[in-house]
């Protein structure tokens, strides 16, 4: 019951290198591209899990860059 408040309130300034190493194997698989597209064929509530995992690894990979500066 708490998964989709969980997700909204993930804090994501605060994310471990550590998760984020754990998930680039399945977000750059080049045989199944994780894509919101492509997990839409099976599942429309997985595709827009996937789509939160996708922006949650992009903004940690701009506050890599933003964060210094």
């Amino acid at each position: 019951m708490k998964f989709l408040s969980r997700l909204t309130d993930y804090d994501k300034d605060n994310m471990k290198k550590e998760v984020i190493d754990k998930v680039q194997p399945i977000l750059k698989n080049e045989e199944k591209p994780f894509t919101k597209d492509n997990i839409k064929k099976t599942s429309e509530v997985a595709a827009n899990i996937a789509a939160w995992a996708i922006a949650m690894d992009k903004y940690y990979n701009v506050s890599l860059i933003v964060k210094p500066k």
